[in-house]
């Protein structure tokens, strides 16, 4: 596929050179756009991002040299490559065009092949890092001069001069030597070592720079510096420049390579050697200039970048992008030589409460100690990676079944749920692990990496500190699964949900007192689909907040409705909430919002919350709830007894009434002597002046059981399945619900 342009601007006010350099430019495949002098050039740069700026010295108005100075201190434009016109490339202009900040030199008279060979070699050098600041000032033929820090720009702007020397070195053979002598002094002062070789590898001239880095004395004789053994390879093999032109004829006639060497021996000084070979008439190579470029800072810089890039900077442990290179050079390596091999994706079970509680240093502290513990867990061929947050993920190779991984896994539990000590704070935490086996079969790193991922979920969804091994069905669960969270999003937006309304009955009369509003998904497709189905899914995915506050707008509204049509001013009605919803910072508002634009009694709305949910409710859970509270809202502790939670809840949070949960309501069926529980619960909700309902009624014995211990109130199938709107409020009227009977 054919490159797209490159963009130049041309600046020259000869309007025939102008035309000659514009169809040189163009035949190389590139877009010249030409402006008359320095002014029009910066209007244009102005307008339009150029790839390459070359430009006449002789300007009028401001001459080449200050319009360099003018872009190269631009920061808009300082990245762009600035190659200076000149009639001949002598010691003076050099110096002034270093000085300006250019990035290398063309003479006129040069032939289009030489023009876009240099061209065609500043683009492809890619836009130069701006420059850091001029470093020392020389002094030449009287003059001052200051030169950039930028090593690299003078050893383009040497080696372009350079060249242009030696290509017309014929015509100017009675000014050789002067040249010559002028070249020397201007390269000694330079700080980039410059040496020129013949096509043996004899040096023919080595500026002081250079004789630094060899360790050769000033004036001695550099017949045999290359082969003195200051030279090395950076894995430390000794190493020769008398090499170095033999290997470019190799190179299909490329004229110029680089190659890093270190000046010293094998722990020497970094250096990039830049060469470039000069050609005769007959295209045999006949001089050879090579730049050393002291690379200590440059390297130390790369190392850093390249612990960036492949590293976790909390942790040091390989990061996603090292892992993946690493299991996708495993992969390789199985398909020549196949051998068992998993990926462990791990996931800490309560970390959140650390950093919330503790801080975020604790934090960090409790995951640089996860990190050392895994290391522990491995073998020195393993990969401990960290993914981020609190996600860590292990390569196994060269496993030999099966239950290696397992065992790796066990031990990593233990581990992980081993106290840690957060200065003097101590956190439990446990991790959750999936467990991908490279004998399933994957095409590549990230669908092994994706697939112990759902594992690892698989095993959350099990209970904490559980691992599970990837099989195919848990890809398709999770696809299903995804595919669910956008159909419900989107049911959210489209508002396809609706809401079924169960009755709650007095136990004592028969009469409904309220309704617990319970939310379907009118699917389009699948029909009417049951939150347990899809709750947990709206629960982890956040969709839970939008949709408690349509649920909370929504149930208010209908039975305000039903209070008006049926005279039924004190009929309840009882949403569930999550903790999601009300730990979100605008719930209080979003009830608050609700009650207002329905109407509806503060007095007739119950905010219900699982034990569950109780158990973990923060600080501001409990302000939360009591800022309800004190608006005339209720809160019922649903599920009652069901956790694992401390009876303390009913005392910190601001409950007003108990949901006893359905599993003792059904031991009531049994032998079981659920009686004593259940008189517990009730004596204790006495007590502390709580109202009761017990959930789940199914049967007469258990309507039966909860009428002698005294149980108030009740919902349940034997009851009232959960009723449509339309068919809700049928029973609002005024008598027990049909079917009713009393039997103390």
């Amino acid at each position: 596929m054919t490159p797209p342009p490159r963009k130049i601007l041309l600046v020259e006010d000869s309007p025939t050179q102008a035309a000659e350099l514009a169809w040189i430019l163009e035949e190389g495949g590139h877009e010249p756009t030409v402006a008359g002098d320095a002014e029009r050039a910066l209007v244009k740069a102005g307008k339009q991002m150029f790839d390459l700026i070359i430009s006449d010295i002789g300007l009028p108005g401001a001459n080449g040299f200050e319009l360099c100075a003018q872009i190269k201190g631009d920061e808009r434009y300082a990245r762009i490559p600035f190659l200076l016109i000149t009639t001949e490339a002598e010691p003076l202009n050099v110096l002034r065009g270093l000085q300006a900040g250019a990035d290398g030199f063309l003479t006129k008279g040069r032939e289009p092949e030489e023009i876009l060979a240099r061209v065609d070699r500043l683009l492809a050098s890619g836009p130069r890092p701006p420059g850091t600041g001029l470093t020392r000032a020389m002094v030449f033929n009287g003059q001052e001069f200051r030169l950039p820090s930028d090593t690299g720009q003078i050893e383009d702007v040497l080696l372009s001069a350079f060249q242009d020397v030696v290509n017309l070195r014929g015509a100017l053979s009675r000014e050789r030597d002067g040249v010559q002598a002028t070249l020397n002094g201007v390269l000694d002062t330079v700080p980039v070592g410059i040496v020129v070789m013949d096509a043996t590898g004899a040096p023919k001239l080595v500026n002081q720079a250079a004789r630094r880095l060899l360790g050769a004395a000033a004036g001695a004789d550099l017949v045999d510096w290359p082969r003195h053994g200051r030279l090395h390879l950076p894995d430390g093999a000794p190493a020769s420049l008398q090499d170095l032109p033999p290997h470019l004829t190799l190179q299909d006639g490329e004229s110029r390579f680089e190659v890093e060497l270190r000046c010293g021996g094998p722990d020497g000084t970094p250096t990039l050697i830049s060469s470039m070979a000069f050609r005769g008439g007959d295209r045999e190579i006949a001089e050879v200039v090579s730049a050393f470029t002291i690379i200590s800072d440059r390297k130390v810089a790369e190392e850093k970048l390249a612990r960036a890039a492949y590293y976790d900077a909390l942790t040091n442990l390989p990061n996603r992008r090292l892992l993946i290179e690493r299991l996708r050079r495993t992969m390789l390596s199985n398909e020549r030589r196949p051998a068992l091999f998993a990926v462990l994706f791990l996931d800490l079970d309560r970390f959140k409460v650390v950093n919330d509680s503790l801080g975020h240093q604790a934090g960090d502290t409790l995951l640089m100690q996860v990190a050392r513990r895994l290391e522990q867990c491995a073998r020195a061929e393993d990969t401990v990676a960290r993914l981020g947050g609190d996600e860590f993920i292990l390569l196994l190779p060269h496993l030999t079944l099966p239950a290696d991984a397992i065992r790796v896994a066990e031990r990593i539990r233990v581990a992980i749920s081993t106290p840690f000590d957060l200065g003097g704070q101590e956190a439990n935490i446990g991790t959750s692990i999936g467990i991908a086996l490279s004998s399933t079969g994957f095409e590549g790193p990230d669908e092994m990496v994706r697939d112990a991922d759902t594992a690892m979920y698989q095993a959350k969804r099990g209970g904490k500190g559980r691992y599970a091994i990837f099989d195919p069905s848990m890809h398709a669960k999770a696809v299903e699964r995804f595919q669910l969270e956008g159909e419900l999003r989107r049911a959210v937006e489209m508002e396809e949900l609706c809401l079924d309304y169960q009755p709650l009955v007095s136990l004592v009369d028969g009469k409904v007192t309220g309704y617990e509003a319970l939310v379907r998904w009118n699917h389009p497709t699948r029909g009417l689909v049951a939150p347990g189905d899809f709750m947990r899914v709206a629960e982890e995915t956040g969709l839970s907040v939008p949709m408690g506050r349509w649920i909370l707008r929504r149930a208010c509204e209908q039975v305000r409705a039903w209070q008006i049509e049926h005279h039924t001013p004190d009929i309840a009605v009882h949403v569930n909430t999550t903790i999601k919803q009300v730990g979100d910072a605008s719930f209080a508002d979003s009830v608050t919002s609700a009650l207002l634009t329905s109407g509806l009694a503060p007095q007739c709305l119950r905010l219900e919350v699982v034990e569950a949910v109780s158990a973990s409710a923060t600080t501001r859970m409990a302000t939360v709830l009591k800022q309800l509270r004190s608006l005339g809202v209720a809160t019922v502790l649903g599920d009652f007894g069901s956790g694992k939670s401390s009876l303390s809840y009913l005392s910190d949070l601001p409950v007003s009434g108990l949901k006893i949960d359905r599993m003792f309501v059904a031991k009531l069926d049994s032998a079981d002597p659920a009686d004593r529980v259940l008189e517990a619960i009730l004596s204790l909700a006495a007590t502390m002046r709580l109202s009761v309902t017990a959930e789940g009624i199914e049967t007469e014995a258990q309507l039966r059981g909860l009428q002698r211990l005294g149980c108030s109130h009740g919902q349940g199938y034997l009851l009232s399945r959960p009723l449509p709107a339309d068919q809700a409020p049928r029973v609002l009227n005024g008598r027990p619900i049909p079917g009713w009977s009393w039997s103390p």
